[in-house]
């Protein structure tokens, strides 16, 4: 899991979940998105001043993240099966 924040400037947040797609604009420090596992996240039109924290619910590890869009949708299909 993880909550992304918009600590400066401000951003759109793209999430793609199994039934679901949302965008959520963010400029506000003092609020937060809690994102559960297994949802694509895009950031988009950042402002020149924009800084995003990202806080995770687990150390960072390399192997757990997917980066390539149709990986996630392979995985997604086999989630449901």
């Amino acid at each position: 899991q993880q909550v992304i924040i918009a600590v400066s400037g401000s951003f759109e947040l793209h999430l793609l979940g199994r039934n679901s797609k949302e965008i959520i604009y963010l400029s506000d420090p003092s609020e937060g998105i809690l994102i559960s596992s297994f949802i694509w996240r895009e950031m988009h039109n950042l402002s020149d001043d924009c800084v995003i924290l990202v806080l995770a619910s687990e150390p960072y590890t390399e192997s757990d993240y997917i980066r390539e869009f149709s990986e996630y949708l392979e995985h997604l299909e086999a989630r449901t099966c």
